[in-house]
């Protein structure tokens, strides 16, 4: 009774103080407020981060980090346009590697492998703690990826799966078991297969019709556009026509990637520390990052995407015949998630992300394709010869399954240049992969496409030479060795698709035309998107092939 009596005296004593000086007890009260969180999270939990961090960096020595950036700053600024090549040069002959992160950064470690049996055990054996957020479970990393929430936002791209999802998972699954249904082999063989040739063709006149250099990333990122937009969205967007306007949805993506590749740097580093910052100065250091020009150009150029994303949707909600329609997004309209249809927001998140999924990717691997057979010519010459067996037959999937050239070559150039050189995931718990590696909870783990394609204790010493042979006549590695379609649950659900349009493509245009680099001289590098591409386009000449010598060749 007497320590309640006490209590209670001195409650009603700070009551008394705070009624005869309420601001000056407030500015008290927010003084310990600040002093406690400045403690906590500038002190106490980086310490504590950087001690579950030392344990994997005693593991995996890495030159000296600078104290205040770590490794960050040397990779993806000074370096920011060979990061990948920054980060192999770190293996030797190593499978496993650690980078450190900045002081403020609340990931303690960057984790990169190219070990199969580590890749196996991230993207399928303990695929439940190894998820795409931050610990929040509702953003990204702040350093690494500061936009791709405006980008993508609720698309199967962003969100989380298994159990420590803030919904245990479940959009995740509903929204890849929807998409699961158009990727068969009835729809390849059928639809997929005439959408794909009439695209080339259009691509292949609009080289016809161009005098000079031709772009040929532009023209394989309209050739992809259009075809996904008739097989997901049932839409033709008319970007390989005559009249096709420079600003559409496709120019309007391309912008978008390029400006979400930017946000990476000093600046986004800096934006991480209000993760460390007491209210209200954590919302004042968001509004400094997002107030930037880049980032007020990334915001509108986000919201000019999405609004032709809801043209497309609003299209389909005046299609009479929607619910007879077995394109992408009818399915995804039709469905329902708790008894409801899916909002039209959802439905705008999943247009950015299908557009993303089925237009850049099979992009990239073409465009590399086109640019590696250019380098050489002598390859050119053999995938010709084997697609001149085809005579005056159009290209099909049949066809497609039974040029074995053609498809070493897709697999040599996704090994040379992944369309995704570098993925990754965050611990939720902490773990030890089968290497021995230990992994802090929350350390972001990298499988490294780019590097598996390089090691040469996979692939021998020609490492570097184009080599379309070397797949020929052997079975395919598996995805955990060869992850460039990712591997386990959360593979690529389109991989078979890309390849077969791809595939389409490159037989149409080698039948009409032989490519070489528009400057002999010209030395392409990749630029700094999410998906690779070429920096500044990739300019060939395309010399038109007389009539049946593809079939001549194919005889010889």
């Amino acid at each position: 009774e007497l320590f309640q009596k006490e209590v209670k005296d001195l409650l009603e004593a700070i009551l008394e103080v705070i009624r005869e000086k309420p601001l000056r007890s407030l500015a008290r009260g927010y003084l310990v407020y600040l002093s406690a969180s400045c403690t906590w999270n500038v002190i106490v939990k980086p310490c504590w981060r950087k001690l579950e961090a030392s344990k994997t960096q005693r593991q995996l020595p890495n030159h000296a980090p600078s104290l205040f950036w770590g490794h960050f700053k040397d990779i993806f600024v000074d370096n920011q346009h060979r990061v990948y090549e920054r980060m192999w040069d770190s293996f030797g002959a190593r499978k496993t590697v650690q980078f450190a992160t900045p002081i403020f950064d609340m990931t303690p470690v960057f984790i990169s492998t190219i070990d199969e049996k580590n890749v196996k055990h991230i993207l399928q054996d303990n695929f439940e703690n190894y998820v795409k957020t931050d610990e929040s479970r509702e953003d990204f990393s702040k350093s690494l990826i500061p936009g791709i929430k405006e980008f993508l936002r609720d698309g199967i791209f962003r969100i989380d799966h298994g159990v420590h999802a803030k919904d245990g998972g479940r959009a995740w699954k509903l929204q890849r078991k929807i998409a699961a249904q158009i990727f068969t082999k009835n729809n390849f063989q059928k639809h997929m297969s005439d959408c794909f040739f009439r695209q080339a063709e259009n691509a292949c006149n609009r080289v016809l019709r161009q005098d000079a250099a031709v772009d040929f990333q532009d023209i394989f990122r309209r050739f992809t556009m259009e075809s996904i937009g008739n097989i997901f969205f049932n839409t033709d967007f008319g970007l390989l026509a005559d009249d096709a306007s420079s600003a559409s949805f496709g120019t309007c993506f391309d912008e978008v990637n390029e400006l979400s590749a930017r946000q990476r740097g000093l600046r986004s580093a800096l934006y991480a520390l209000s993760d460390l910052c007491p209210k209200p100065f954590d919302h004042v250091l968001e509004a400094w990052y997002w107030q930037g020009r880049e980032q007020t150009t990334f915001t509108a150029k986000c919201e000019e995407l999405r609004g032709y994303c809801r043209e497309i949707v609003q299209a389909a909600h005046s299609d009479a015949k929607l619910s007879e329609r077995r394109d992408l997004l009818a399915l995804f309209m039709n469905a329902e998630q708790d008894g409801e249809k899916l909002s039209d927001e959802l439905l705008v998140d999943l247009v950015v992300s299908f557009a993303l999924a089925g237009r850049d990717t099979t992009a990239s691997l073409l465009t590399w394709s086109a640019c590696l057979l250019s380098q050489n010519p002598e390859v050119q010459d053999k995938l010709r010869a084997e697609i001149g067996k085809l005579g005056s037959e159009k290209p099909s999937y049949k066809t497609i399954e039974k040029m074995p050239y053609l498809r070493g070559l897709l697999w040599e150039v996704l090994r040379l240049r992944p369309v995704v050189p570098l993925d990754s995931k965050v611990a939720v718990k902490a773990d030890i992969l089968p290497d021995g590696t230990y992994v802090p909870k929350n350390a972001r783990v990298f499988f490294f496409p780019w590097g598996v394609g390089l090691d040469k204790e996979r692939w021998g010493e020609d490492v570097q030479q184009l080599s379309p042979e070397r797949w020929i006549g052997k079975p395919l590695p598996s995805s955990f060795d060869f992850p460039a379609f990712q591997a386990g649950p959360r593979i690529c659900l389109g991989m078979n698709m890309a390849l077969f349009e791809a595939g389409i493509m490159l037989v149409t245009l080698l039948q009409r035309f032989e490519l070489s680099f528009a400057d002999p001289e010209f030395e392409p590098r990749h630029d700094r998107n999410t998906v690779m591409g070429v920096q500044d386009g990739l300019f060939l000449h395309a010399k038109k092939i007389e009539t049946g010598l593809a079939a001549k060749q194919g005889g010889a």
